[in-house]
């Protein structure tokens, strides 16, 4: 213990390291890496299936009003959030004219041969269907239940010999797309920066081999994340964006876990070159083994805060990343000792030294098999006393430590008031926001359609409101009750600001009477073949108790005015609708579309975050108190990891909300942040965040055993560490930042956002910010009760 300085905790963990799981290893060694190389290759067949059967929705809050409504209405009529849209036009021929619609019965009986219905058709009056210049029709329609998904190939193939012009769009399709597109992109933006991984990773471990096991560990924790994520689908829905976290994420995690181990098991051998490999290893698992363990359950912890969430496209991300943590950490816990005490030192062949020397001729060097390290080995003697950090390197990051903890006060000052003004700009401006096609490249189809029913179709509007109504058998849509509290629900609605149209059973024409509804629907409900042409698809269903009403709003889903309406309408329905007794005769109603799928989506964020936020915060403060036995650096660690992702937040607002710099990235901004994305670059960037603080802090902590001197300890701790820690932190920038390259807004969001979130944590708050805050509140950094660390030891 006087030797190497290790406390009592470390004695016990290197013992027993050193009596099961080192021992275990080196024993199975061989055993265990070629289990790893065969099964992963065996396996690979299989988790490259994984993205085949995964759910391409998921987006909305499964438990709110306007989800449930929507997948209750899609089973019984054309829903509001149709499955897919399409913009009909011709050269010559105007919607009104008999060849365009002779065509279009042909367009009808060619879709109606794939599994789809509901065509709706040009009953409507024109004006609704049609655009401002009369050249373009749009028409929606469903697939029918439990029918596999129609693609918009077999939607132009279904096209073949009808003579319009037809552009095929809707949410289905729009997943879709962005799905194809993210595959494509990232599987280039891959090839593109792994010849830049590469080039930082033989600069970090220094020479043009050691790299390899590196590699080798991604590729495990890829396949093995990728066969969990296919089978957990079995049981649950994933959605298909999981594969592409697990890809991309895979290779930055299982680099970042496996260098620390690699550098720290060059460093032991380099210290002890003569002891035997077991020995090295213990010590290597004592120290880097023990702090990516306690790494990898901090992240994985920091990332169960996704599962409070009831969209399912975020609980799986979270999922999909504590699947990439476990195996990354797992592999770098068994797989890469089994591989270092098969080859030792020879994965240390041909250093980067000697190939520069023979390059630029440098014989004059002084030659030596010892790459330069940062300790040596200290060796006391009762009549050579030395300070236990008298052999420390004092290289740049030692230098700069020192400097910057001279002006601790102002440094501190400065960047945490320019990280919570980054955080209150992200308080002060968000909107949020469900995803929106204009996010898609120009040339998208889905992305045209969108925007030409929002530009050349007034009577659309800009956003759209359902209204889905249920009442008793008995009464039915029929009766005269109904119908005149279905008008007077639509009048108030139709007078509030923003509503452009409400569409129902009783405003299928403009030139009607109520009176005239009243006598046409009781003659149907006597004689139904008389007036069969009442039953429109889009407001009716085989069943006579159920309707909808649709609105049309001249605002865009994100705004308050449109939110407006919303909170309206649900007020309204509680009013309407009511026996002589005041109470209300509906058996099921509520309001859907997007404006609610995304204010209630908005609204689940809000009420879920500060509770999956405050379960997170004490979790990880409870691991990191056992790390540490500090109260006090558990408490720092949080406060600069809320601080790091404050910028990456705040500058993801100003640039995707507010379009700064739009240009220079190649997209459009839709005037919101999508919050699903926020959360997972929030749960994402806190997680890296303790993972850095861990690796830092816990070599801090070593030296500070050695000799209780915070200031000293900060600077040899920053110059044993940084290194590795910066080397880490840029591929897995240059992983997600790849991100950026992609043709999809919602992906740039994710790369620009968790990349930089990541380069200003080991830059301005690891470089800066940590040390100046450790060394003003000095020996305090360590301070426990006395119980506390009886408790601990423990």
């Amino acid at each position: 213990r006087r030797v190497h300085g290790d406390t009592f905790a470390n004695i016990r963990f290197e013992s027993l390291s050193k009596g099961m799981w080192c021992a275990t290893i080196f024993r199975f060694r061989k055993a265990i890496l070629a289990f790893a190389i065969v099964s992963t290759i065996g396996l690979a067949v299989y988790a490259s299936g994984a993205v085949e059967n995964l759910a391409e929705e998921g987006f909305f809050s499964e438990n709110s009003e306007s989800y449930k409504i929507l997948k209750e209405s899609g089973k019984k009529f054309v829903a509001p959030l149709a499955d897919y849209t399409a913009i009909l036009e011709h050269d010559v021929w105007n919607v009104t004219s008999p060849e365009f619609l002779a065509a279009f019965e042909d367009f009808k009986a060619a879709i109606l041969r794939l599994p789809l219905h509901s065509i709706a058709s040009p009953a409507y009056p024109h004006e609704f269907v049609a655009s401002e210049d009369s050249k373009k029709m749009y028409v929606t329609f469903r697939k029918e239940n439990g029918a596999p998904a129609v693609t918009a190939a077999d939607l132009h193939n279904a096209m073949f010999g009808v003579p319009l012009t037809a552009t095929f769009g809707g949410w289905l399709l729009e997943v879709k797309e962005v799905k194809e597109l993210i595959m494509v992109d990232l599987a280039y933006a891959e090839l593109a920066t792994l010849p830049v991984i590469i080039f930082f990773l033989i600069l970090a471990f220094q020479g043009l081999v050691a790299f390899l096991p590196s590699l080798l560990i991604a590729f495990i924790c890829t396949v093995w994340s990728l066969v969990a994520i296919r089978l957990t689908n079995m049981a649950t829905p994933m959605s298909g964006f999981t594969f592409n976290v697990i890809t991309t994420m895979g290779m930055g995690l299982a680099v970042d876990y496996s260098l620390f181990v690699i550098l720290r098991f060059r460093e032991e051998r380099l210290k002890f070159p003569k002891h035997d490999i077991r020995f090295v290893m213990e010590r290597v698992m004592v120290t880097s083994g023990r702090t990516v363990f306690f790494s990898a359950v901090t992240v994985a912890i920091s990332l169960t805060g996704t599962f409070f969430f009831h969209a399912y496209y975020i609980y799986s991300m979270g999922f999909a990343m504590i699947l990439v943590v476990f195996f990354a950490a797992a592999a770098s816990l068994t797989v890469l000792p089994a591989i270092l005490f098969i080859f030792d030192s020879k994965v240390f062949v041909w250093p980067l030294s000697d190939i520069f020397d023979k390059i630029f001729r440098r014989n004059n060097r002084k030659k030596t098999r010892e790459i330069p390290t940062i300790i040596k080995a200290i060796e006391f003697t009762s009549d050579t006393p030395k300070h236990p950090l008298s052999d420390v390197n004092r290289g740049w990051w030692y230098r700069t430590t020192i400097l910057s903890m001279r002006f601790a006060i102002p440094l501190c000052t400065v960047i945490i008031a320019g990280l919570i003004a980054l955080l209150y700009v992200f308080f002060s401006k968000v909107k949020w926001g469900c995803f929106s096609p204009v996010t898609l490249p120009s040339t998208s189809p889905t992305r045209y359609v969108y925007e030409t029913l929002q530009n050349e179709f007034p009577m659309f509007g800009r956003s759209q409101l359902s209204v889905f109504i249920q009442t008793d058998t008995s009464r039915g849509v029929w009766r005269e009750k109904f119908l005149r509290d279905l008008d007077e629900f639509a009048t108030n609605i139709e007078n509030f600001d923003s509503v452009l149209s409400v569409s129902c059973l009783v405003r299928i024409s403009q030139n009607k009477t109520i009176d005239q509804y009243v006598t046409e629907y009781e003659s149907y409900r006597t004689q139904p073949d008389l007036s069969s042409n009442l039953r429109d698809p889009f407001y009716l269903t085989n069943m006579d108790d159920i309707t909808f009403v649709n609105l049309a709003l001249s605002k865009e889903e994100h705004s308050k005015a449109s939110v407006k309406v919303l909170e309206y309408t649900r007020k309204l329905l509680k009013k309407s609708f009511l026996d002589s007794d005041g109470n209300s005769y509906l058996i099921k109603t509520g309001v859907t579309g997007m404006i609610a799928l995304s204010h209630d989506q908005q609204q689940d964020v809000l009420e879920q975050a500060p509770k999956c936020f405050a379960v997170t915060i004490i979790a990880v403060y409870i691991l990191l108190l056992v790390m540490t036995g500090s109260v006090i650096l558990p408490l720092k660690a949080i406060f600069v990891g809320i601080l790091s992702i404050s910028a990456s937040l705040g500058v993801v607002v100003l640039v995707f909300q507010e379009g700064i710099g739009s240009d220079v990235l190649h997209f459009t901004s839709p005037g919101f942040t999508d919050g699903l994305q926020l959360i997972f670059i929030a749960f994402l960037a806190f997680g890296m965040s303790m993972d850095y603080e861990l690796f830092i802090i816990g070599r801090i902590q070593e030296y500070y055993e050695r000799a209780p001197n915070t200031r000293i300890a900060v600077a040899c701790g920053m110059q044993g560490s940084a290194r590795s820690v910066t080397m880490a932190a840029i591929v897995l920038a240059v992983v997600t930042g790849a991100f950026i390259s992609t043709r999809t807004g919602t992906l740039k969001l994710i790369g620009l956002g968790v990349a930089l979130s990541v380069i200003v944590d080991v830059t301005i708050v690891r470089a800066f910010l940590v040390p100046g805050m450790m060394e003003i509140m000095g020996n305090l950094n360590w301070w426990s009760p006395a119980w506390l660390k009886r408790w601990i030891v423990l």
